[in-house]
């Protein structure tokens, strides 16, 4: 029986098993997007990673390093492999290796956050956590320090669900979120679909009416070419 889940992002079931399919990217996923988008956007810029004092977060914290050697080390080698006409992309940093640094937070009280940022050059602040209550104490510490010191954020895809975000912390952060269902809102093809749910049922799509008719349109578009039993 072949399965189909729109809601799960764990990897773990998918193992030796080729009859379910995820259709949510896993949390090491947006990680590595969001190491593949700093290297090509940001890759002259120092990074800082803050995490919280527990396994969870330097778990993560060390994947995500190593993400970001492999997106540095293969933006590093386009760029040396780009034709002339190209050379005006090489004022980037072409270095292998990005600039990272590491802040463990044991208490928030305690956070030694401005020797760790640069004072010439903007930092990217990236917050692996999706610790609700860390990222909610911590935000408010950094919209204090950007008034001296230049930074943009970024945190993972829980974010978009915790409730209690400033949203003047949000813009003054510049806070970068991964998402999972990116929408084009301005699009013709999401204009046309709206109008169409809209005559039909009175009322504009929501993400989970969003989010099944992509899967259904997707599926059903590879059943036609390759058959039921597709993999």
């Amino acid at each position: 029986i072949t399965i189909v889940t729109p809601t799960m992002n764990r990897n773990d079931l998918l193992l030796e098993n080729p009859y379910i399919f995820k259709t949510r990217p896993s949390i090491a996923s947006q990680l590595e997007n969001l190491a593949a988008f700093i290297a090509k956007k940001y890759r002259n810029k120092q990074i800082l990673i803050i995490q919280r004092d527990n396994e969870s977060d330097k778990k993560r914290s060390e994947g995500f390093q190593i993400m970001l050697s492999n997106a540095f080390k293969k933006t590093s080698d386009a760029i040396a492999l780009s034709p002339p006409e190209k050379d005006s992309q090489k004022n980037l940093a072409t270095g292998s290796e990005p600039l990272i640094k590491e802040l463990v937070i044991n208490e928030i009280a305690d956070a030694k956050i401005p020797p760790m940022l640069s004072v010439s050059d903007t930092t990217f602040v990236v917050i692996p956590s999706n610790d609700q209550v860390f990222v909610s104490q911590i935000l408010p510490i950094l919209n204090e320090l950007v008034k001296n010191y230049s930074m943009i954020v970024a945190g993972n895809a829980d974010w978009e669900y915790y409730d209690n975000l400033e949203t003047e912390y949000l813009h003054n952060l510049i806070v970068h979120i991964t998402s999972m269902n990116h929408l084009n809102c301005a699009g013709a093809d999401f204009r046309i679909l709206a109008h169409s749910f809209f005559e039909k049922f009175s009322t504009y799509p929501d993400d989970f009416a969003l989010q099944g008719f992509d899967i259904t349109y997707n599926f059903l578009r590879a059943m036609m070419h390759y058959g039921i039993n597709f993999k």
